[in-house]
């Protein structure tokens, strides 16, 4: 929210369960859970991304220089913290202990989107300016890099299968792409009215 709390709620009553107020000085804009539902990460535009218990509410450890965007992902098995940054890299960071674990450096302009494949074994980082990249997990290498959005990457999904890539953009698209060969399965793109600036699928991957 913009008054720079995040707030749990139980989703069968709609009753409000924590507030984590502790930390943001800004406007906290992104938040993903554990898959054991125990710890929650959230970043904001003060370049901060804080780990939080969820059942005490409290502030377990912060992240520093992770971007304006609030660019966050957090892997499937929930040991690794993928951030953006405004200084053209993305980093990623044990999600245990917050300690720094790699630099992903001299990208081409700011990241703005990340997100882990379904087994952990890739990743994605979208930039500013519309460019997109694969990565594989272990290595950090480059798999594949694409630029044909014309406008900031906001968000991405990857299919349950981890075999096509959804990526949602100001340019008025929701592109997919072949995650293996990096293609862009172009009649396959959502177009919308306005910028999209959000982007969710189903567990099944039949609806985004």
């Amino acid at each position: 929210s913009r008054d720079r709390t995040a707030k749990t709620w139980d989703f069968a009553t709609g009753k409000e369960l924590h507030t984590f107020r502790e930390g943001h000085e800004f406007l906290a804009s992104s938040a993903a859970f554990s898959k054991d539902g125990k710890r929650l990460v959230t970043a904001a535009i003060d370049n901060t991304t804080r780990m939080w218990d969820v059942e005490t509410g409290t502030q377990q450890f912060v992240l520093d220089g992770t971007g304006r965007s609030a660019a966050l992902a957090l892997s499937p098995d929930a040991s690794l913290v993928l951030t953006g940054s405004d200084e053209r890299n993305a980093k990623l960071w044990n999600a245990a202990d917050g300690t720094p674990l790699d630099t992903l450096e001299d990208l081409h302009s700011e990241i703005t989107a990340v997100a882990f494949a379904p087994a952990g074994d890739k990743f994605f980082t979208g930039e500013i300016v519309g460019r997109i990249h694969v990565w594989a997990a272990d290595s950090r290498r480059q798999l594949w890099s694409a630029e044909d959005h014309s406008g900031q990457i906001t968000a991405a999904a990857f299919t349950p299968d981890g075999k096509r890539l959804l990526t949602a953009s100001m340019d008025k698209t929701v592109g997919q792409w072949n995650v293996e060969s990096g293609k862009e399965l172009a009649h396959l793109g959502l177009k919308h009215p306005d910028s999209v600036t959000s982007l969710a699928m189903d567990p099944k991957g039949q609806f985004v």
